[in-house]
């Protein structure tokens, strides 16, 4: 039998979907989760583990914060794509989903920055660096999509179980040690089309004394 809250994980999906006319619409993805009033509000969590209220990573509770959440994905990060890998595990209840996907994220432009209170690393220190500086800048992770839905098919709850160290080390170049280095990152964004030549000098002479304190 099929449980009624398929039809939002399927809703959902196709707002990650780039083939599909929602994806990356989080104005209309939004109305997928618990409204804030009466509540409880719906709150989603970025998270290695734990609860997505104490998630290790930002938390977005309320309607406002959800949809600012999900436009600055689709912002940072295009295409942003949820492959699923069957079976959805339901608990007995029926009111728990999880769910395996695939994420592939092309680095585009920033996650939040300070002082914004979603700011949060590695994500936050990440700048999208454009080929060949930075290799395919383009990360292919496996994840966990953990939702508990209200009475009436919201979702009520998500947590994102995904290794954001892995989508850093996949995205971002590594300075002469092989770690990752914001001011390297930083450096090779600024090689933007159509720098001007006193500015790439400036840069290059920048990036010379990066490297010589790094010996």
């Amino acid at each position: 039998m099929a449980n009624p809250n398929d039809g939002t994980i399927d809703n959902f999906l196709t707002f990650f979907d780039p083939t599909n006319a929602n994806y990356g619409q989080s104005g209309n993805l939004v109305h997928l989760f618990s409204p804030d009033n009466p509540g409880p509000q719906a709150v989603v969590g970025i998270t290695n583990h734990a609860d997505p209220n104490q998630a290790l990573g930002p938390v977005f509770k309320g309607q406002a914060a959800i949809q600012n959440l999900f436009q600055t994905v689709f912002g940072a990060f295009n295409p942003f794509k949820l492959d699923p890998w069957p079976p959805r595990t339901y608990s007995t209840d029926g009111q728990s989903a999880a769910l395996r996907v695939a994420v592939t994220a092309k680095q585009v432009g920033l996650w939040f920055q300070q002082p914004d209170p979603a700011h949060s690393l590695p994500l936050s220190a990440l700048s999208p660096v454009a080929q060949p500086f930075g290799g395919p800048n383009q990360s292919i992770l496996p994840a966990c999509l953990f939702f508990t839905f209200d009475n009436n098919q919201k979702i009520n709850q998500l947590a994102i179980y995904m290794d954001r160290y892995k989508l850093m080390r996949d995205l971002q170049p590594t300075n002469k040690q092989n770690k990752f280095d914001p001011a390297v990152t930083h450096f090779l964004a600024a090689l933007r089309p159509g720098l001007a030549a006193d500015e790439k000098q400036s840069l290059f002479e920048a990036f010379r004394r990066l490297l010589d304190a790094q010996e």
